[in-house]
This record gives C-alpha cells, structure tokens and sequence, in this order.
C-alpha cells in the first residue's frame, strides 16, 4: 500500500493543507473532494513537505516523497523520528529559535539553515515556510513546514 493511502496521512495531508491555508492564505494543493487524492498529490508533490506533532521532543508524523528522498528516510523510518535529528547537533539553538518564533507568532518564512540527512551529510535548506498545525476533531497540535531549495554543502 502507498503510504499516502494510510489513514493518518490522508487526514494529515488535510490539516497540513488547511493550516496552510489559513496562515498564508493560499493552499499546498488546491483542494480537491477527495480526501485520497488530496493526500497523493501532496505526497507527490515537488516541494518538501515535512510535519511533526507537538509533544515535548516533537517527532515527525508527516513526509512526502521529496522530504523522504532527500534525507534519505524510508516512509516508516521517517514517522516517530524525533524531529531534533533532521539537525545537526550545532544546529539545534537555531532550529529551536526558530521553532519557538513560529510556536509564539503562527507562522514564518523565509528561514535557511542547516540539516543533515540519514547519512550524515550535510545541507542547506532556505525559504522554508513553518506554520502551526491545530485540529480540534483530532487534538492534534504540531508544526509543518515546505520548501524547495536546498544545497548539498
């Protein structure tokens, strides 16, 4: 089964999507009245497209394929991994600068830093757009983020 057909993904793809809607005032992907085909094209999509709950050492629940190519981390392997290791150990006062901007203020955009994949390596991603996620059907409280420009350093 394609993970984009999972239930939490298709429920998630729609919060994510909505969220989004909500802070920038414009969609991931244009909503479509299918649940299952919203969830495919934003786990298709070009741009990387990662979210993560809102627990005290957040861990990832969403990561479509762009986001699981480039950090190297199967479907399986990316959902519960504590979102900390998507950054390098001298990464992590910035991350949580930044995390904690877009807890206070909703949303942000424009930020670059620096990740690193399964392997190690070492990446630059920028104009990263991270906005909170809030459902009241779920409880689910997180963050997601997108982009689509990063350099391998």
């Amino acid at each position: 089964m394609q993970p984009y057909l999972e239930m939490n993904a298709v429920r998630y793809s729609q919060i994510i999507n909505q969220s989004r809607h909500l802070f920038f005032k414009q969609y991931l992907v244009q909503p479509v009245t299918d649940a299952y085909e919203l969830s495919r094209l934003l786990y298709q999509s070009p741009l990387v497209v990662l979210a993560h709950n809102g627990g005290a050492d957040p861990v990832f629940i969403y990561a479509n394929q762009r986001a699981q190519d480039l950090w190297g981390y199967s479907w399986e392997e990316f959902l519960g991994l504590p979102s900390r290791l998507s950054a390098a150990p001298d990464q992590q006062k910035d991350r949580n600068r930044f995390l904690a901007e877009v807890a206070e203020h909703g949303y942000s955009s424009e930020y670059s830093g620096i990740r690193v994949d399964k392997s190690g390596r070492s990446f630059r991603i920028e104009n990263v757009a991270l906005w909170n996620l809030s459902d009241e059907k779920t409880g689910l409280k997180g963050q997601a983020a997108c982009f689509n420009c990063w350099t391998y350093l």
